[in-house]
């Protein structure tokens, strides 16, 4: 009887140290993920200016106060110029550019776009924000 016991407590001992070293890899590569983001998102904040912004949330609270993304842009746009950092979740780095020259010489700008067919749109983006797609 108390042989296997032994073996059972044994066996049930090496589960729990499979189930700790899976738990250990998650974490540390979650871990170094947020540490990877959190490198990028502090070399892009020292270049390119923006709002502060929280660690979990970013700037999400600005948006959801600035009524949305399309008018949380152009607040940001008027207080740090054309071009402009925000953050998502965990430390996402977002860089905005607002301006034609730069976004053609990217090859981002496309000024022959028809966006006569959007219409149904400007309900949920608002009047200006179907000129952004």
């Amino acid at each position: 009887m108390t042989w296997v016991s032994l073996q059972m407590n044994q066996g049930g001992r090496g589960v729990l140290t499979a189930v700790g070293v899976g738990f250990g890899l998650v974490a540390g590569v979650s871990l170094y993920s947020i540490w990877k983001r959190y490198r990028r998102h502090c070399a892009i904040s020292r270049l390119v200016p923006g709002f502060e912004a929280s660690a979990l949330g970013g700037n999400m609270s600005q948006i959801m106060k600035a009524g949305g993304l399309l008018p949380f842009l152009v607040e940001l746009h008027e207080s740090f110029g054309s071009v402009a950092m925000f953050s998502g979740p965990l430390f996402s780095a977002q860089v905005s550019i607002n301006d034609p020259l730069i976004l053609s010489e990217m090859g981002a700008l496309r000024l022959d776009k028809d966006v006569n067919g959007l219409n149904f749109l400007k309900g949920l983006l608002g009047p200006r924000g179907v000129g952004y797609l």
